[in-house]
């Protein structure tokens, strides 16, 4: 602590549970100290990624540890994102730490400057490296807000400090998320049962500091959606994986947006979809539905079309709200497909699902690179709902088709969405299961390969601005393959019972047979 009065040293305690924090205060001895700090992540702690406690600490003469009577919270989310700061000032603001005007002079910070853009002249040695590169590799500045840090005085006011960070980098081509290579292994059905451990493991691991998931980090930065998406299947595995779902969703239902539902992450509008996957994950819990989350649901219907992200657009206090135009308020399968998924909004959703599945059994969804995603959302709906077995065996055989050809399923994502659509009818195709069993990382996870595409707020003539968006950690997807492999257990659990129906072929007969009782 050289820059510092005094004897001691400053400590950064990371990666502890926020509900942690105020007990170590007290432990050490300034519980008015932990009483404020747990006064202030009450109201932070959910709109944050990471959280570090900051303390001053030395010994006294006896060598106890005595912690300093100030402490900081270093806060920050993930990403460095705008759209992610935009509630932590709002909260800083009504917390007295800063005004409006500040609020609003922070968030213009963040962009990017190149030589265009600059203001100024650009440095001399920044066009002396461009020259030195690849021509299309550009220099440019990003300029982004590190974190805020909150300082807590025994005794004294709190005090919050805006740290802004600036780095250089190369722009690059645009280029499409590459397909994972996928590894050559060899897998038995006795790994069903060890693989759906591995992954509850795995993600129960990924966890953030605060307790919750994010993906899509490096064009998007999700917390709600995903974490909705991720718990959904923990919640259906039962046990221990149950109680972190329930968590989870505690955490979501104090996410909720007043009137509405929720959104991709706390910057953004509530949306139709990500509150669809809250929904799903509530009824899979057991837990009652908010009062009138439905209602607000209602007004995203399309009636005999389906599902939209976003209501057109509006305005609050008079500027106009983002996402509300183009194809953001139109409705799209995908959304559709998830949407029939919950039996409030089945008999809407239905129809035009019914009606959007192809010759060729599949569903072009928007919201995504590949047919994979809203084809299983749509026929695990249409199982759920029952009635529609001439559609289903349709789609199976498709599936079953596209799972026979290693060369078309590029990720673990399509794969397992695929295995789902082949499962929904109660086919079991074993050579693809093993295959994606195969396919598990020695964390518990699997390779991600979710590719969204994400056009601007406001419509643009240009494709170029379609982002695409992979899920980076991997999380979205091994949350869709873990789904898979629930419903490969529930088969083989009531094996009996399926191969005794017509829908089996004599394939599907002895591939069950190759599971013992034991595996699941």
């Amino acid at each position: 602590m050289a820059s510092r009065p005094g004897q001691g040293l400053r400590i950064n305690l990371r990666d502890l549970p926020p509900d942690r924090l105020p007990a170590l205060l007290d432990d050490r001895g300034r519980a008015r100290l932990a009483r404020r700090v747990d006064n202030l992540l009450s109201g932070i702690v959910d709109l944050v990624d990471r959280v570090v406690l900051c303390l001053d600490v030395a010994t006294d003469a006896d060598a106890t540890l005595v912690i300093g009577p100030r402490i900081g919270l270093e806060i920050t989310v993930d990403g460095h994102l705008p759209l992610r700061w935009g509630p932590v000032f709002a909260w800083l603001v009504s917390r007295g730490l800063c005004d409006q005007d500040q609020a609003a002079a922070a968030m213009t910070w963040p962009g990017m400057d190149n030589p265009v853009s600059a203001r100024d002249r650009w440095p001399l040695d920044f066009i002396l490296d461009d020259l030195r590169r690849d021509r299309q590799a550009v220099a440019r500045v990003r300029r982004y807000i590190s974190h805020v840090k909150l300082a807590v005085e025994d005794g004294g006011p709190e005090a919050a400090k805006l740290y802004l960070g600036a780095c250089g980098e190369h722009s690059q081509p645009e280029t499409a998320p590459v397909a994972p290579s996928l590894p050559v292994r060899a897998a038995s059905p006795s790994e069903l049962s060890d693989g759906i451990a591995r992954a509850i493991q795995g993600l129960c691991r990924a966890r953030g500091q605060t307790g919750f998931w994010f993906d899509f980090t490096a064009n998007g930065c999700s917390d709600e959606w995903v974490s909705a998406f991720v718990a959904g299947p923990l919640a259906r595995a039962g046990g221990d994986a149950a109680g972190v779902a329930d968590d989870i969703a505690d955490w979501l239902l104090r996410r909720r947006r007043p009137g509405a539902g929720w959104g991709f992450d706390a910057g953004r509008p509530a949306d139709a979809d990500s509150t669809v996957w809250v929904l799903r994950l509530l009824d899979r819990l057991g837990r009652p539905l908010p009062t009138g989350v439905l209602d607000w649901l209602a007004g995203h219907v399309v009636h005999g079309q389906g599902l939209r992200t976003y209501r057109p657009a509006g305005t609050v206090g008079g500027a106009p709200l983002p996402y509300g135009e183009g194809d953001w308020a139109l409705p799209h399968v995908c959304v559709t497909a998830a949407g029939a998924g919950h039996p409030a909004l089945a008999a809407e959703c239905l129809p035009p699902l019914l009606a959007a599945i192809g010759d060729d059994a599949v569903c072009a969804g928007y919201w995504w690179d590949d047919t994979a995603y809203p084809t299983a959302m749509a026929a695990e709906a249409l199982a759920a709902a029952g009635g529609h077995d001439g559609v289903l065996h349709r789609m199976a055989d498709a599936a079953m088709g596209r799972l026979a050809n290693s060369g078309i399923l590029t990720s673990p994502f399509h794969l397992a969405l695929t295995l789902r659509v082949a499962l929904a009818d109660g086919r079991m195709p074993v050579a693809a299961l093993c295959r994606l069993l195969a396919l598990q990382g020695e964390d518990g996870l699997w390779a991600g390969g979710a590719d969204l595409r994400i056009p601007p707020p406001v419509p643009s003539t240009s494709a170029t601005h379609i982002i695409a968006a992979r899920d980076d950690r991997g999380l979205f997807t091994t949350a869709a393959v873990l789904d898979a492999l629930l419903s490969a257990r529930d088969a083989l659990t009531s094996r009996d019972a399926l191969t005794s129906r017509d829908a089996l072929t004599s394939r599907d007969v002895r591939d069950f047979a190759r599971f013992r009782h034991d595996d699941i």
